[in-house]
Order: C-alpha cells, then sequence, then structure tokens
C-alpha cells in the first residue's frame, strides 16, 4: 500500500524488498529494489541494500559481484565513511578471499557503530587470518551484544578447540 500511496518515495520499496526478502523471495526483493533505484538512483540505503541482496542471492556469480561492486563503489565515492557501505564492501571482500583487506573497512565500523553483526564479520577476518586474539576479543564483544547467537557462541567453541583454550 505504501509503494501504490508513494510510488516516488524509496522507502515504500526498501521496506516492500525488507518484506520479500523475510518471505525468501529474492527476486522479487532485487525487482522492487530496480524500482527504488529508478525514483532514488543515488540512495545510499538503495544501492547498499541491491549490493547486500545481489551477494546474498548469487554468491558465485561474477557478474552479481561486478554489478555489487560498482554499487558499493557509488556508495563510498559518495560517502567514504558509510557504515553499510564499508560492512558491505567487507562481505565481498572476505567472499573473495582478500581477508587482510577487511579488517581495514570494518574496523572504522566497530568504532563509530558497533553492533554484533560487525564485531562477528570482523571476528571471521580476523579467524582466516589466523589473529586468534583479535578474533577473540572481536567475538566476545560480538557475544556481549547478542548474547543468544548460536553463531557466535558456535564460533567461539571452535576457536577455544582450536587454540587449546577449551
Amino acid at each position: 500500500q505504501q509503494v501504490e500511496r508513494k510510488p516516488s518515495e524509496a522507502t515504500a520499496y526498501l521496506t516492500l524488498a525488507l518484506f520479500y526478502e523475510s518471505l525468501e523471495r529474492p527476486s522479487d526483493a532485487l525487482a522492487t529494489l530496480d524500482r527504488a533505484l529508478a525514483v532514488a538512483p543515488e540512495d545510499e540505503r538503495v544501492l547498499t541494500l541491491r549490493a547486500q541482496y545481489l551477494l546474498a542471492a548469487k554468491p558465485d556469480d561474477p557478474a552479481a559481484r561486478k554489478e555489487a561492486r560498482g554499487l558499493l563503489d557509488q556508495v563510498l565515492a559518495r560517502n567514504p565513511d558509510s557504515v553499510v557501505g564499508l560492512f558491505t564492501e567487507a562481505k565481498l571482500l572476505l567472499h573473495d578471499g582478500r581477508r587482510e583487506d577487511a579488517p581495514k573497512r570494518l574496523e572504522p565500523v566497530v568504532q563509530t557503530q558497533p553492533s554484533a553483526n560487525a564485531h562477528y564479520l570482523l571476528a571471521t577476518a580476523y579467524t582466516r587470518m589466523r589473529r586468534d586474539d583479535l578474533a577473540r576479543a572481536q567475538l566476545l564483544e560480538a557475544l556481549a551484544m547478542d548474547a543468544t547467537s548460536p553463531r557466535i557462541h558456535a564460533d567461539l567453541a571452535a576457536l577455544y578447540l582450536r587454540t587449546g583454550e577449551a
């Protein structure tokens, strides 16, 4: 209904895209974000969400990754400190095996807008780099923010087992 009432506002399309994603309808979510881009081609929220959905829906598709990279480049060219842009770029870097580059994007994110997801993703980068002390510290930060997350508990347990701390 929001889209019908306010077809020129990106927020309505973002809400609809999130709804489609919650229903596990990624193609509808991406199509809705295309409509949002037609209305607001420079909206950081739309650009980064489309990049995230492309990475999630088509993780091994080089064309999708190239499009996601282009969207993130647009966002970060306009706003180099974009928290969601930096976070999404770090996800792309990790997916591409560039684990050493991901912390450079994530450290400002956890400083300016700490979240369990940001700390967890930074821990993932450090784990892949075998920087166990840094990974542990980030997992503990993530756990303090979301004590119910099974993935944080599992990764922390795996780290403790691997380092002989269990």
